[in-house]
């Protein structure tokens, strides 16, 4: 693929910051996060609870002030522009929420829901509207039967289904994917996935996934953001950032993810200590007091950005291809 073929940047985030006053201190949240995401891809954010994931999406969708930093979509700096951000986000950015139980109003029919984004943003009403309706649920797999039941009438997958088509109301160019399957069983979690691929192939979506799962990161994603106490430590592709993770974090991270081969059942581990409060972070770098490879100059010195082909880590001592 040529220079002039590459997708352009739909969305470019820029040295994004975020604190919380509270009553034991300040606590950073976001620690000048930089990344993008291109037209038509996936990007996946990963990474332990407390990590800073939420955090993210809620100032991406102006949900949250952020402290300082860019957040531009097409060109226009959302942060810069008050007027843009409200516009933003009702129209670019939507965002599919983690509990499919929680993110729908139990007293609205399934028509209403759907309605109020597409009579705010568009006008519609009448005939227009009930059309609308209908192909928005015929999108996700749902008839128009479905129209006048309410949300507790549905199954977990069915009403992830019914919050993918709120958002597609929006016609967003890039959703937001809150952890859209943890609250789903294992069998249900594979059809909403499967939908969201069929759903971007069909309609050109970018998607940024929030997720801890790594398993639904490989199968939906193009590149991978790795987050540890607010801070991106590795990027790169998929295939860069799993099969060739440059970052002791990343490497204890894919370490324990569970595997259905027995002959692998021995190498699970976890990962020992617990992730250090944002209101008291540890000097150098952050993962410094839980890395089997730190040094004194880790618990000193915040180690700097290195990218190799597009592979960024920011490690002093980075794993090598030799130790794979």
């Amino acid at each position: 693929m040529s220079h002039l073929d590459q997708p352009a940047d739909l969305l470019v985030v820029n040295k994004l910051h975020k604190t919380f006053t509270t009553k034991n201190g300040v606590m950073t949240a976001i620690d000048n996060l930089s990344f993008d995401v291109k037209a038509g891809e996936t990007v996946a954010l990963v990474g332990e609870s407390g990590c800073g994931k939420s955090t993210v999406a809620t100032c991406l969708l102006g949900l949250q002030s952020s402290d300082s930093g860019e957040i531009v979509v097409e060109g226009r700096n959302l942060l810069a522009d008050s007027k843009a951000q409200g516009k933003s986000l009702g129209r670019d950015l939507g965002i599919v929420f983690q509990n499919p139980y929680a993110s729908l109003n139990p007293k609205m029919k399934i028509k209403a829901i759907i309605a109020e984004p597409l009579k705010t943003a568009f006008r519609l009403r009448g005939v227009e509207l009930q059309q609308r309706i209908i192909e928005l649920l015929a999108h996700v797999g749902l008839g128009e039967e479905h129209m006048d039941r309410y949300p507790h009438e549905f199954s977990g997958g069915q009403r992830q289904r019914i919050a993918i088509a709120r958002a597609l109301a929006m016609e967003s160019k890039l959703l937001i994917l809150d952890e859209p399957t943890a609250a789903l069983d294992v069998s249900v979690q594979a059809q909403v996935l499967q939908l969201l691929k069929q759903l971007q192939s069909e309609n050109g979506l970018s998607y940024l996934f929030i997720s801890h799962d790594l398993a639904t990161v490989e199968f939906l994603a193009q590149r991978v953001l790795v987050m540890y106490l607010g801070r991106i430590v590795e990027a790169g592709t998929v295939a860069q950032v799993f099969k060739s993770p440059r970052h002791p974090y990343t490497r204890t991270l894919l370490d324990s993810v569970p595997s259905i081969d027995p002959a692998r059942r021995d190498e699970l581990k976890t990962l020992g200590g617990e992730i250090p409060s944002p209101l008291n972070r540890p000097v150098g770098c952050h993962f410094a007091p839980r890395c089997p490879r730190a040094s004194d100059r880790c618990h000193k010195d915040v180690p700097q950005e290195i990218t190799e082909q597009g592979h960024r880590f920011s490690c002093h001592h980075p794993i090598n291809a030799a130790e794979e």
